[in-house]
């Protein structure tokens, strides 16, 4: 950057790869794909250091002191930058517990292996990755992770192979090894497929074997219609996949081809030329890496800056964080990325990775020890109101709920879950984790001639025809025509996350499952929070101002139609919102011990399942 062998076509990519996330990240209705950006940035990476690299290695020049300092100087005075000012932010507008998983995530960022740390976070039920300032910072250590690997990766195959041909041989199997791997993970571990460096290293890989094999670009026509082609494939992809795309895997195929399309294309002159190197994409291009830093930590910061007064970003207060997060990444990169990028430094000096080391240490330690006196700002209830947003239930059957950290239905225990038997009452809990929220209010109330069953998996609502992802369709497949259609089944009850499409499958399900049981109970929707339930008791008590963040009306409406159909088909229906809520302004928060009703936006805590549950059997 800054130099003439700037390739003006690539500042091009990096504007649109950037834009796309923020984009997504400001308003992901507008550009459903836009996550995708990401991708787009491993492949020009790939292309740029695998290509310096290995130029480097043929000209017998690499040294591993200049390369690390090179992307020390490059990378981590920005990165250091937003991380303090971020770190004020958090002081002092997160809750103590906020605040210490954000030291932690200050940590893992430092020293690069965030994406490890937020995929530890990554449980169905883990909704602080939404809330976390640095979620985004998962990306940059992946290309960290990358950069500390295939310096040495190259170095050995330089080696030990006698011809380049056989470097790049070597090079295209590791990538389709990884690409594999990615696919295969998708399968068993969604999000360890999303968060790991070996998952996208084939897509690194691309991008060098583009600079390796020295291709030479295509004549000025061909070049015009190839980087056509390849930005059309990026808009598709970046419009038209969403966060329910079973991504990376194969599905990443078209966004890295795509991206080594344009680059191979190499369309610096014509009407591509000037659509990727105009002076807005070279501007967006220049600010990418600081754009990119400062983006998601604006939005989280300003989002809780609105708490009070704001239930939804709104288009102005999108379009504010847009141009606060322009502002911040312009500053940033004229005053700290490009100083520190010209700063002269003696090739062969290591002092400069010992300062980086230093800074790095120093600051991660700092930040880390701070929690304990931010934590003394807060009362006690506080404290214990906000430490449900971590909540586990101790009972819960994770081998009975299968969720994209368990995503495949071999991963399902069939003899521990289906637990039917002759000669007993037996019930069998059905649908997604809105069912498997139920299951220890349930068990606990059983009696001595009852069994218990359960079949969850999150985002699976147990409706007919079978839709969603294959988790879904073959664990649903299986409960309805094996296990209900062959086994004695006295009692079903099904549970969703309801939606107002769902009601005219829902007639027609139950219909089907009255064929195998008499007795089909519909447990209709809980109210819902735009904030995590514990979030909002931590900062406005258990007051009646909670209430203003609830979708009352909207929730009560869909329960309505639901009950109007499962009576219909001849079911049993549980109105829970009746049970939680007096009126849209009156709604039970708390359990009579204070334990929160639920520990995000709508999951029940164990024991809110089993306030409402007392209720529901004192009626019957």
């Amino acid at each position: 950057m800054g130099n003439s062998n700037l390739r003006l076509d690539i500042q091009g990519l990096r504007a649109l790869a950037v834009l796309s996330v923020v984009i997504f990240h400001i308003s992901p209705d507008h550009i459903t794909g836009g996550y995708l950006g990401v991708d787009v940035f491993f492949v020009i990476s790939g292309y740029l250091i695998m290509g310096q690299i290995w130029r480097a290695l043929n000209e017998s020049r690499l040294s591993f002191t200049e390369f690390y300092t090179k992307r020390f100087q490059r990378l981590l005075p920005a990165l250091v930058t937003v991380l303090i000012i971020s770190t004020l932010a958090a002081y002092y507008l997160l809750l103590p517990g906020e605040y210490r998983d954000y030291t932690y995530s200050v940590f893992s960022s430092l020293f690069y292996f965030s994406n490890f740390w937020f995929y530890t976070k990554s449980g169905y039920f883990d909704a602080e990755l939404q809330t976390s300032p640095l979620l985004h910072t998962w990306s940059l250590s992946v290309e960290e992770q990358f950069y500390f690997i295939f310096p040495f990766l190259l170095v050995f195959l330089y080696k030990a192979c006698s011809t380049t041909k056989k470097a790049l041989g070597a090079l295209v199997i590791i990538a389709i090894v990884t690409l594999l791997l990615s696919e295969w993970l998708l399968s068993y571990d969604q999000s360890l497929s999303f968060y790991a460096s070996p998952t996208r290293f084939w897509q690194f890989i691309v991008g060098g074997l583009l600079a390796i094999s020295k291709i030479n670009a295509p004549k000025q026509g061909l070049s015009q219609l190839l980087s056509l082609i390849g930005l059309a494939i990026l808009v598709f992809v970046i419009f038209t996949f969403d966060e329910k795309t079973p991504f990376p895997g194969f599905m990443a195929i078209p966004v890295t081809l795509a991206t080594a399309l344009v680059i191979y294309a190499r369309a610096e002159r014509g009407i591509m030329g000037w659509v990727l190197s105009n002076p807005v994409s070279n501007f967006f291009g220049n600010i990418s890496y600081s754009f990119y830093l400062w983006h998601w930590p604006v939005i989280i910061f300003y989002k809780i800056y609105l708490f009070d007064e704001f239930i939804e970003f709104e288009k102005v207060e999108k379009l504010i964080a847009l141009i606060i997060s322009i502002v911040l990444a312009s500053v940033t990169y004229w005053f700290i990325e490009i100083p520190f990028k010209n700063r002269k430094l003696t090739p062969s000096s290591f002092k400069p990775i010992l300062i980086s080391m230093t800074v790095t240490l120093g600051l991660a330690f700092t930040v880390v020890g701070s929690s304990y006196f931010q934590r003394t700002h807060f009362t006690q209830q506080t404290i214990q109101y906000e430490s449900y947003l971590a909540y586990k239930n101790p009972e819960r059957q994770t081998d009975c709920f299968l969720t994209s950290l368990r995503n495949n239905f071999d991963l399902f225990n069939k003899e521990k879950c289906i637990t039917a038997k002759p000669g007993k009452f037996n019930i069998l809990l059905l649908g997604d984790s809105h069912a498997e929220h139920w299951f220890t209010a349930i068990k606990q109330n059983l009696q001595e001639n009852q069994t218990l069953s359960m079949v969850t998996a999150s985002g699976c609502r147990p409706l007919l025809p079978l839709q969603g992802i294959k988790r879904c369709t073959d664990l649903m497949d299986w409960a309805i025509n094996d296990v209900i259609a062959n086994t004695k089944i006295d009692k079903i009850i099904i549970s969703g996350r309801w939606i107002e499409r769902d009601i005219q499958y829902l007639a027609s399900t139950i219909t089907l499952l009255k064929k195998h049981t008499d007795h089909v109970l519909v447990a209709g929707p809980v109210i819902e929070y735009e904030y995590p339930l514990p979030m909002l008791l931590a900062k406005f008590g258990d007051s009646p101002k909670v209430m203003q963040f609830t979708d009352y009306a909207k929730r009560k409406h869909l329960d309505l139609e639901l009950a109007r159909a499962t009576s219909m088909a001849g079911g049993e229906y549980q109105s829970t919102i009746d049970y939680m809520c007096s009126s849209e302004l009156k709604c039970q928060r708390t359990t009579s011990e204070g334990v929160p009703m639920q520990f995000d936006y709508g999951h029940l805590t164990h024991e809110g399942a089993v306030t409402i549950m007392d209720k529901y059997i004192s009626e019957k």
